[in-house]
């Protein structure tokens, strides 16, 4: 059981805005922030910092169209997605938009982030919901026999959780634009950002211990009971937990690999 008290939170200034746009346009940056995630998320040329190392999953919504959507992280045995109807997602240039219910998922299990995340996780998301009302899963890790991570929009707030208990949940403030949230999980604590700014820190001991038939659900849960609808431009998943300087090094390189 996962024991949690809250430590500290600070609200701060909305990032640059970002324009949604399926048709390519030139990117522009600001103060190094991505200025168009769903475009060029800032850097994708290339020209703007790295990711932080050790990603074991990333997927970019790169593909334009289909069901099915590719595990880019480059580390074997790769966590494909497929989701389960087309009809349900309206694809941009460099992003996916989830308009109607529906579950994007692994069709196997997970191994390397069942096996390698046991203790450890950081869990990132470049999104847009689709409304400030609405309940559901964002990004998830679990099985029909329990979750071992989630992150998860209720209504104004996110929701990072760890197993059953309900860890940390934090003010979404910026509806309008694509946000970089990411939760981290070091074994002791749990901390939560929003555009590199670190927003809360969480006493939350114990391990992630992820079932061993648990698959990665997006924009759903496994069951279909908490459909979340918006724009998704990059999750990624490591195993271990980054530095507020990693997080934020992420928010500077943008939605990319």
């Amino acid at each position: 059981m996962i024991a949690s008290s809250i430590l500290a939170s600070c609200r701060f200034p909305p990032p640059p805005d970002i324009e949604e746009d399926a048709e390519d346009q030139d990117a522009s940056t600001t103060d190094g922030a991505p200025a168009d995630a769903s475009d060029d998320g800032g850097q994708l040329d290339g020209s703007g910092p790295a990711r932080a190392s050790g990603i074991v999953v990333a997927y970019d919504f790169s593909e334009q169209n289909g069901t099915n959507i590719l595990d880019r992280s480059g580390v074997p045995v790769a966590c494909h997605l497929t989701a389960q109807s087309s009809a349900s997602l309206a694809w941009m240039s460099k992003g996916v938009t989830v308009t109607s219910a529906t579950t994007i998922k692994n069709m196997s299990a997970c191994d390397k982030v069942i096996a390698g995340c046991a203790s450890r996780v950081t869990v990132e998301a470049w999104i847009k919901p689709a409304s400030s009302s609405q309940t559901g899963t964002i990004f998830a890790l679990e099985s029909g026999s329990g979750r071992a991570f989630a992150l998860l929009q209720v209504g104004t707030n996110l929701s990072a959780r760890i197993q059953t208990s309900l860890v940390s949940q934090v003010p979404l403030t910026n509806f309008g634009s694509v946000s970089q949230i990411a939760f981290v999980y070091d074994g002791t604590s749990l901390f939560t950002y929003e555009n590199g700014v670190p927003l809360m820190s969480t006493v939350a001991r114990g391990s992630v211990d992820p079932p061993l038939d648990a698959v990665l659900t997006v924009s759903n849960n496994l069951a279909g009971t908490l459909p979340w609808l918006g724009e998704l431009h990059f999750l990624g998943v490591y195993c271990r937990g980054l530095t507020a300087k990693e997080i934020e090094q992420n928010y500077a390189a943008g939605p990319r690999l």
